[in-house]
């Protein structure tokens, strides 16, 4: 049997013929860049025909020593039967130096039939064959130079308070607002500290996307400080440095002392009294007195009942009748014995008078 070597020969190059078809081009938005600095990477695929049935998978490294990638835009269009693929990226370089970048794209190729068949039920989308390749995008050489100061980009602070003078425990209200372009995510909030204060914090708000300089937006703090006495804000500090204009940039929001006025005290509470209220005489100050002259009469009239009951407990000589002795010494208390014995047995006054003076 004789080998066919240009069978052979063709179907070892079947995959590169596949994909022949298509190149690569790169841009690069900055090649000379601070340490920080974005710069924004777009790759593009072009095809010699809509390239019916291929898929494009960029490898893009998650974590990377030299660098942090995020993907900012893809894009897909067909000019004159012909497909492009736009890929784009911002990196940041995390160190100086030169860095060479150098990323790769798998491509994957399937037949029309191949498609065709498993859309009406011919076929089993599990048994579709591709054709694969990988491909080495064009190399990115970046020159990083140092940066002083790790935020790099242009940036500004804000510090705003709700009041300048308080009362004793009524919350000062601080925001702190860290806005721009840049490498933004690398700023971290400020820690409030204060000494004999109370201090409410609230969760920094992220509001921020991304763009070819870097990440545009804010970050949010807002903390409530609530205290009985005088107190001092600390100052917020923030270096930066701008690469549009080659400066180092110190926003700063100096320190503040905080009066508290003391509690709110009656006066302040009570509105002053009318000319009308503020009298010589009032009618009222009459019922006053004679409240507390029958207040002082009924005391010592009971201060003198009591000495005369407890000194004369047997006399009993006022009372007309059984029934009407029997409901003094009710009300007197303490011969409750002796009121049952002679309601049971129906004692005459007499009898009652006779056994309270034995």
């Amino acid at each position: 049997m004789r080998v066919n070597l240009g069978k052979i020969v063709v179907l070892l190059l079947a995959p590169m013929l596949l994909f022949s078809a298509h190149r690569w081009e790169l841009e690069v938005s900055k090649t000379e860049l601070v340490l920080g600095e974005a710069t924004l990477l777009s790759y593009t695929c072009f095809f010699d025909s809509e390239a019916y049935g291929t898929s494009i998978d960029m490898a893009i490294p998650k974590e990377h020593d030299d660098y942090s990638i995020e993907v900012y835009k893809e894009s897909e269009r067909v000019i004159d039967d012909k497909r492009q693929n736009l890929f784009q990226y911002v990196l940041f370089p995390k160190r100086s130096g030169v860095i060479d970048v150098v990323l790769s794209a798998g491509l994957r190729k399937t037949s029309r039939e191949q498609v065709e068949n498993a859309v009406i039920g011919r076929d089993n989308v599990e048994y579709y064959q591709f054709e694969k390749t990988q491909d080495i995008l064009p190399l990115t050489r970046l020159h990083v130079k140092p940066s002083p100061s790790k935020l790099v980009g242009d940036f500004a602070l804000h510090v705003e308070l709700n009041k300048e003078e308080l009362s004793s425990f009524e919350p000062l209200h601080v925001s702190i607002t860290f806005e721009g372009v840049g490498n933004l995510n690398h700023y971290k909030p400020f820690d409030l500290e204060l000494e004999n204060v109370d201090i409410f914090t609230e969760q920094s708000k992220r509001d921020y996307y991304l763009t070819p300089e870097g990440f545009k937006g804010s970050i949010t703090q807002k903390f409530a400080i609530v205290s009985d006495h005088n107190f001092t804000l600390p100052p917020f500090l923030v270096t930066t440095f701008n690469p549009t204009s080659g400066k180092e940039r110190h926003l700063e929001f100096k320190s503040k002392v905080l009066h508290v006025r003391p509690s709110f005290t009656k006066e302040e509470l009570l509105d002053p009294p009318s000319e009308d209220e503020v009298a010589l005489w009032s009618w009222t100050y009459l019922y006053y007195f004679l409240t507390l002259v029958l207040g002082i009469f009924l005391g010592w009239y009971a201060r003198l009942y009591v000495m005369n009951t407890k000194q004369k407990p047997k006399k009993f000589s006022q009372a007309k009748d059984a029934k009407s002795l029997l409901t003094h010494l009710a009300l007197q208390g303490g011969h409750e014995k002796l009121i049952e014995k002679a309601e049971n047995e129906q004692w005459s006054l007499k009898q009652i008078e006779k056994a309270l003076n034995d």
